[in-house]
């Protein structure tokens, strides 16, 4: 997934694809989104340098209250994508969390 990532990043604006035909790849911005949602991550933007105190310290006060859950499959999971749903139960709070892992075919 990095080199995929990676590869996204540096694509050029247009992409040519024959005579007079392009397609826009998404934008950045769009691409780090996507990323963003998908690993359970989340994204800190500043408008002004007088935002990034606030934020700052709103990112060390988020992480200072996380918790780690770890996921381990009872059967051998099939190749492909898998989706996963992590939620609260008799509790309050907020749930961040990636939407799914990726199970690479197997190497002979």
């Amino acid at each position: 997934m990095v080199i995929h990532v990676i590869e996204l990043a540096d694509l050029p604006i247009a992409l040519p694809l024959g005579p007079g035909q392009q397609v826009r790849p998404p934008s950045r911005p769009a691409i780090l989104g996507q990323l963003t949602a998908v690993s359970g991550g989340r994204i800190w933007s500043a408008t002004s340098p007088r935002d990034l105190r606030s934020l700052f310290t709103q990112a060390l006060e988020e992480m200072r209250a996380r918790y780690l859950l770890t996921f381990t499959p009872a059967a051998t999971p099939f190749e492909g994508w898998h989706d996963l749903k992590v939620s609260l139960q008799n509790a309050r709070g907020e749930v961040t969390a990636r939407t799914g892992y990726f199970v690479a075919p197997k190497t002979r």
